[in-house]
């Protein structure tokens, strides 16, 4: 089955890489990517198993239509829901397969 064109997102990728000062300090920087024809895959969401969980964590895919390199500090904000990473990206040819997770309270 193909996917329509309507079906296709248009994501933010921010990449965030840690490095350290002359101090010792940790030092953020991210720098953000916008793909487009994206494609978005829903997997079954797992509630709350004890009370200092997060309430309902959502897991899901994105097939990414370039060679991304992922990894597990990197998020994908689409529609305004921002998505962590889990693990990393595997890169196949010229697509990207990126498992995610988003956690929320209740």
């Amino acid at each position: 089955m193909r996917a329509l064109a309507a079906d296709y997102l248009t994501v933010t990728v921010r990449q965030i890489s840690s490095t350290g000062d002359g101090l010792g300090n940790s030092v953020g920087t991210t720098a953000n990517v916008t793909v487009g024809g994206v494609l978005f895959e829903p997997q079954q969401a797992t509630e709350r198993t004890d009370a200092n969980s997060p309430g309902v964590v959502t897991p899901a895919k994105f097939y990414l239509p370039v060679p991304l390199q992922l990894d597990a500090d990197d998020e994908i904000v689409a529609d305004g829901i921002t998505w962590q990473v889990i693990g990393g990206s595997s890169v196949w040819g010229t697509q990207t397969e990126v498992p995610v997770k988003r956690a929320s309270a209740v």
